[in-house]
């Protein structure tokens, strides 16, 4: 069954459910297949890396979990492979042209995550148009897909979101003043640097691995 057979269960579960999935993609993404693919994709890992490394540093100005820990998560580099299935217990994770990462919803704003990736692109001069996109779900577990709103489903359609003309989803996005952005931010600023040496750290090292593994 495709993904939006299960609209239904994602409009329940909007406010009450347990994860909220944020994906990034690269409009027009056919551009990424020329001399300098890889490099090109390495960018998009090296995006979700450092946001997922400042979200890191903000849990522990905030003392609070935010990142998933459930048992099997970890990012897709630390199994030092690329995995295409978005489903699987990898966060951040990458799933074709697209990368995402999975929050505990209500821990910290959406608006937050999205200031987060939005400096990172700043900062790293990246030229391309993203679509950016969440949605909150309710399970990690496929088999519990028919009664609850599942994780595949959730990073298939948020995906696809910004494709829908006319959006025929109306979620309200939660409101946050501009001084409680400020003051994320500033946590976030506080710490910048050291997530941004350690993601190049790790992101070197998963280039240093795929150049071996070809040799």
């Amino acid at each position: 069954m495709s993904y939006d057979e299960y609209n239904d269960l994602m409009l329940k579960c909007q406010k009450t459910g347990k994860y909220r999935v944020f994906t990034v993609d690269i409009s027009n993404s056919k551009g990424l297949y020329g001399p300098n693919m890889m490099e090109e994709y390495y960018n998009l890992y090296m995006l979700i890396e450092r946001t997922y490394q400042d979200i890191l540093m903000l849990e522990k100005e905030l003392n609070k979990q935010i990142l998933i820990t459930d048992e099997g998560y970890k990012t897709a580099i630390d199994e030092a492979t690329l995995n295409n299935e978005g489903q699987m217990p990898y966060d951040w994770f990458i799933y074709g042209d697209a990368v995402g990462i999975t929050i505990h919803n209500g821990s910290i704003p959406p608006r937050i995550i999205y200031e987060i990736i939005n400096l990172n692109i700043k900062e790293m001069g990246l030229i391309d148009d993203f679509h950016k996109c969440d949605l909150v779900y309710e399970t990690n577990k496929y088999a519990e897909g028919l009664d609850k709103y599942f994780r595949g489903y959730a990073i298939q359609l948020s995906m696809n979101m910004h494709k829908l003309k006319p959006r025929p989803l109306n979620i309200k996005e939660e409101e946050i003043s501009h001084g409680e952005v400020l003051k994320y931010m500033e946590l976030v600023s506080k710490n910048h640097e050291k997530a941004v040496k350690k993601a190049n750290e790790r992101i070197a090292n998963f280039k240093n691995y795929n150049k071996s593994r070809k040799k």
